[in-house]
């Protein structure tokens, strides 16, 4: 078993980096677009939402339901229900994730898009559902990057 002061030092070293990941941006990279979760591929019109969500903030604040629902971890790596609203939003950039550390996987149904980021290592994901309306998408959860179980 991991100490109390490991575990949080784990998850700040987690954080950090996926802040870090969020909050760069690369204009060249592009995301492997695979549903292995299902047989039914990725919408070309969701690939196109993605690219404008993380490159246009004002596009992003517009499709996102706020007050959005979701999972926020404190401290102690204690997961606890949230509501982010439109003035405590930080903008979400394009995932930078090197293979080597992270599964990011998409579960596709007609209505809706799961993206799962998970790390390898350690047991901790973030989680982001899209929801389409009409002929675009909106993010209407969002679990940030924390332990993968509610305790």
């Amino acid at each position: 078993m991991l100490s109390n002061i490991t575990k949080v030092l784990l998850i700040i070293l987690t954080v950090s980096s996926i802040g870090y990941v969020f909050l760069t941006h690369n204009h060249n990279s592009t995301v492997g677009f695979q549903s292995p979760e299902h047989d039914q591929a990725i919408p070309t019109s969701f690939q196109d939402f993605y690219h404008e969500f993380h490159t246009d903030s004002l596009f992003q604040l517009q499709h996102v339901t706020f007050p959005l629902p979701g999972l926020t971890s404190d401290s102690s790596g204690t997961l606890k229900h949230t509501y982010w609203t439109a003035e405590s939003w930080v903008l979400h950039h394009r995932p930078q994730l090197s293979p080597n550390h992270y599964h990011h996987t998409f579960q596709v149904t007609p209505l809706r898009i799961t993206e799962i980021i998970k790390t390898k290592s350690y047991d901790f994901s973030m989680l982001r559902t899209f929801t389409k309306d009409h002929d675009t998408y909106y993010l209407s959860y969002y679990k940030e990057m924390s332990p993968q179980e509610i305790k």
